[in-house]
Parts: structure tokens; sequence; C-alpha cells
């Protein structure tokens, strides 16, 4: 019941009911569906970044890259729509424990590790070498940190 859009959430099919937050605009109460993406916010001089952590049988990302104008940055929308895709895959394949997407923040955990998921951590392996300046990844299994 703490969740206004569970109601609204349940009927609706697994790729729309995990609709992407990453760097979408939520508002105090909850999560926000479809909403234009919050300005760049810089807190102690750091520059916005997206932020993802990988783990056997997880994946989490937040933050916003800063890559491109509001509305069009390319780097929120390849990690939002790899953790949407991924949310997807997984639910059809009854594996998602849990897929949060709110406030700038994902989550995603699985019945255990899983192609799928590993398939979603290259993904974002990839963008970070190819972006780094503007994705972050740190690797629980490997204990491989670039957040620092």
């Amino acid at each position: 019941a703490d969740d206004p859009h569970a109601g609204a959430q349940a009927g609706k099919a697994p790729a729309e009911r995990f609709a992407v937050q990453l760097c979408q605009a939520g508002g105090a109460g909850g999560s926000q569906r479809h909403g234009a993406q919050p300005q760049a916010v810089q807190r102690g001089g750091a520059a916005p970044m997206i932020h993802v952590t990988l783990k056997d049988n997880a994946l989490w990302a937040r933050g916003h890259s800063g890559s491109g104008p509001r509305g069009q940055d390319i780097l929120c929308a390849a990690v939002s729509i790899l953790m949407e895709a991924t949310a997807a895959a997984l639910e059809r394949q009854d594996r998602l424990l849990l897929g949060y997407f709110g406030n700038g923040f994902c989550s995603l955990i699985t019945d255990g590790d899983s192609e799928i998921l590993e398939v979603a951590r290259q993904g974002v392996l990839l963008l970070e070498q190819h972006y780094g300046d503007y994705v972050k990844v740190k690797d629980l299994r490997t204990r491989r940190d670039s957040h620092a």
C-alpha cells in the first residue's frame, strides 16, 4: 500500500510495469512513470555520473550522466533501456524477485545468477569502457571498483 502506483501497475505488461525511471524526475511521493529528466545536480563539485553496482544476483544503477541536454541524454537512455529490457526478460522467465525504478534509482534482484543478468552486466561495462566520464561500474563479484 506504500506504492501509489502499485494498483495501476498490476494489470500492465512486464515492460510497461517496469518502465525505466533512472534519469527521470520523481516527486517526493514516489516514482514517476514518464516525466522529464531532471537538471544535472552537482554535489560537492562532483560531475553528474551514473553509478552501477553489479552482484551475482543483482544490478543497481543510480544517478544521471549529464552527457546531454535535458530530455536528450543518450547515455541515460542507454542505461535505462538496458535495465528495462533486463527486468522484462527476467520477469518473463519468472526470475525477477525485485524490480524497482524510481527517483533516479533502479534495482533488479533475481533468484540467482542468470545469462540475462550477465548480458546487462556486459552492457554497462561496455558503456563504462566507452563513456567512462559518465558511467562508473562497481563489480562486487570481482572487487573491481571504478567508482573510486
